[in-house]
């Protein structure tokens, strides 16, 4: 099966996700599809701190989650290390132990590769308030095709947001709906509304409607304005 045509079947079964249980079979599927062998969805703070990251899905045996430890995994999360949406690939960095041995430290970027992780790769995602990072590893370098992960990181977002799988960590004073929210995200991403309304598969004129409503609520002069309120505020 070739890569579009396996995307296309992934964005099709994730539409019928129903349990974690089939979030799991979609992840392994996309594992597989980018040349790696092991993956891991971290849930981040608002903030992208090292704090509070907790694992929500993974394929990483449970010996090596132990012994390497969340503190360390966490430090995954350093964005000079990680691709935000809208990423292209060449934005994706290659996390070998060299590079490990730079984020994290040389004693433990050795411990990742004596349990098999020699390459990284990792993306953030969102869906809604929740933000989170999608980590994918292989026991070999360049084996990961980082031309295909701008696709599986926005359907990871679409696995993320059909699960639920991020606690909703937003601020109670939130005024904005979810679809209102991750249309001001994606254009605080750089995408076109047409860009957006293709993501989301809705009209053009939904997602205009569903920002001027977000401009609304936040009391801003336009979009730009919105999306720069919505950031200062913990909302995007």
């Amino acid at each position: 099966m070739e890569a579009g045509e396996a995307f296309r079947s992934l964005a099709g079964a994730i539409a019928t996700v129903a349990s974690p249980a089939d979030g799991v079979r979609i992840m392994r599927s996309m594992t597989e599809l980018v040349g790696a062998e092991q993956y891991l969805l971290l849930d981040l703070p608002p903030e992208h701190a090292t704090e509070n990251t907790r694992i929500l899905m993974s394929n990483w045996p449970h010996d090596t989650l132990d012994v390497i430890g969340l503190e360390t995994i966490s430090l995954l999360a350093d964005p000079a290390g990680v691709a935000n949406l809208g990423a292209s690939p060449s934005q994706f960095t290659r996390l070998d132990e060299a590079a490990l041995s730079i984020m994290l430290d040389p004693r433990q970027a050795l411990l990742l590769a004596e349990f098999g992780h020699h390459e990284l790769v990792a993306a953030r995602i969102h869906a809604g308030r929740s933000r989170g990072l999608a980590v994918f590893s292989a026991s070999t370098l360049q084996a990961i095709d980082l031309e295909l992960l701008p696709q599986v990181q926005l359907l990871c977002c679409h696995v993320w947001s059909k699960l639920n799988a991020g606690m909703q960590r937003g601020l109670a004073e939130d005024p904005l709906s979810d679809r209102e929210r991750e249309c001001l995200r994606w254009v605080s991403e750089g995408k076109t509304t047409d860009d957006v309304a293709l993501i989301l598969d809705v009209s053009a004129n939904t997602v205009n409607r569903y920002i001027l409503h977000a401009t609304q609520k936040l009391s801003a002069a336009n979009r730009t304005m919105a999306i720069a309120v919505a950031i200062r505020s913990g909302i995007i």
